[in-house]
């Protein structure tokens, strides 16, 4: 019936609807931490052909962030040729590449560096790139509505509210549908319920960049969004050791951790240096205790010799 559903509405989509107008793209990269792989976007992002690739790292559009680095015209004409090309073959698809929150981090991915992507575009390219847009728009919100809450990832949050509110479409019932979704990931001590230290930290970042999306959209933010950034920004200082590493378990890997480490409250990573130094002087004074009480006990042990 899903399955039904959506071809329907596909096809009433892709047939009748062409109104790329009056979208407001510009100012809207929220992005806090840079998750990006470079490391494997370097291994295909000069191939031919590579957006045929049936790897994460080119269906989500991460690629758009190096492209962005390598800058000048190689980087825009990179991003937006491979943006159309890719469109061109996969925009009737169903399946892969659609399928669990490609469509959305694809449409962040765009939509956060778009300003830079069609920065010398004629007005037909942007006409594309808008259509593209549109498109992804229009699947995130239909799959969002059709999706269980445990399908629903941080990015597909992302995705559903830069769309509704793009598009300016009724954002005061989702508010409710955000509280829940946002529970169900994060357990009552305030950790990430993949119990994934890297997992946890790109749902606090997800958090902070959907905070910031809803006050420059001048929307009244939940409590409870500040409440769980609060609560897992301190759960993850505790994850960390004093040498800024954490542990890898459930899948964790060291790639981001300076970059997370770093993001963390300065207060809160003031305190840990301070701790680390309090420490450091504490063993040097019982070090310098221990030696002195040594001597002394020498001196004692002499002096009974002598008597």
């Amino acid at each position: 019936m899903k399955l039904i559903k959506k071809i329907l509405y596909f096809f009433l989509f892709f047939r009748f609807y062409n109104n790329y107008k009056d979208l407001a793209l510009k100012d809207l990269n929220f992005k806090k931490l840079d998750f990006t792989n470079y490391k494997q976007i370097k291994s295909f992002i000069f191939k031919k052909n590579f957006v045929q690739l049936n790897n994460k790292y080119v269906q989500n559009f991460d690629f758009l962030n190096f492209s962005k680095i390598l800058g000048g015209k190689i980087g825009i004409n990179l991003s937006k040729e491979s943006i159309i090309s890719w469109h061109s073959v996969n925009k009737y698809k169903l399946g892969f590449p659609w399928n669990e929150d490609l469509g959305s981090r694809r449409l962040i991915n765009i939509i956060y560096n778009y300003e830079f992507i069609n920065s010398s575009s004629t007005r037909l390219e942007t006409k594309k790139l808008n259509r593209v847009i549109v498109e992804h728009m229009n699947r995130v919100m239909f799959d969002f509505k059709h999706k269980n809450f445990s399908e629903i990832t941080s990015y597909d949050l992302l995705a559903n509210t830069l769309s509704l509110l793009i598009l300016k479409k009724d954002y005061s019932k989702k508010k409710k549908i955000l509280n829940v979704i946002i529970d169900q990931n994060i357990d009552n001590l305030g950790m990430h319920k993949s119990y994934n230290v890297l997992e946890h930290a790109k749902f606090l970042n997800n958090l902070k960049e959907l905070k910031n999306i809803l006050l420059y959209f001048k929307i009244n933010k939940s409590k409870n969004i500040d409440e769980k950034i609060i609560l897992m920004t301190s759960i993850l200082n505790e994850y960390f050791h004093l040498d800024g590493s954490f542990p890898l378990f459930h899948g964790s890997n060291n790639n981001y951790t300076k970059i997370i480490y770093e993001s963390l409250n300065k207060k809160n990573t003031l305190n840990r240096d301070l701790i680390e130094i309090f420490r450091m002087v504490l063993l040097f004074f019982q070090a310098k205790i221990k030696n002195y009480f040594l001597m002394l006990f020498n001196q004692i042990q002499k002096v009974y010799l002598i008597i």
